[in-house]
This record gives structure tokens, C-alpha cells and sequence, in this order.
């Protein structure tokens, strides 16, 4: 039950990710004047996906030790 919702959230947490970036990549050709809050959203957007990958890893790592 629990995998099922990990992977669930992960899919979900990829496919935001890869949204989110197209649309911030998108918007930086159209907006000169906006470049450097559209790249400190972009860096923002990278370490929110290291974060969320990490997190599912901790737990797959603790699940698989305690069991």
C-alpha cells in the first residue's frame, strides 16, 4: 500500500518537475526582462526535485533495513 503511494507521489513529483521547467524555459524566451527571476525559479525547481528524490530514497532505504 505504502509503495503504491510512493510511487504515485514520485510520478506525480516528476511530471510537475518536468512541467514546471518547460513552462519556466518557455516563459525565459519570451521575457528578457524577467531572466533572473525565471532562473532562480529554475534553481529553485531543481533543488525542491533533489529534495523530493531524496526523500523516497531515505525511506525505501529504511523500509528495506527495518523489514
Amino acid at each position: 500500500m505504502i509503495d503504491e503511494l510512493s510511487k504515485i507521489m514520485i510520478g506525480i513529483i516528476r511530471t510537475g518537475a518536468i512541467l514546471r521547467f518547460t513552462v519556466c524555459m518557455i516563459n525565459m524566451q519570451k521575457a528578457d526582462d524577467e531572466m533572473e527571476g525565471i532562473k532562480k525559479r529554475i534553481v529553485n525547481l531543481i533543488v525542491f526535485y533533489i529534495i523530493a528524490e531524496s526523500i523516497f530514497q531515505i525511506k525505501d532505504i529504511l523500509f528495506y533495513y527495518f523489514n
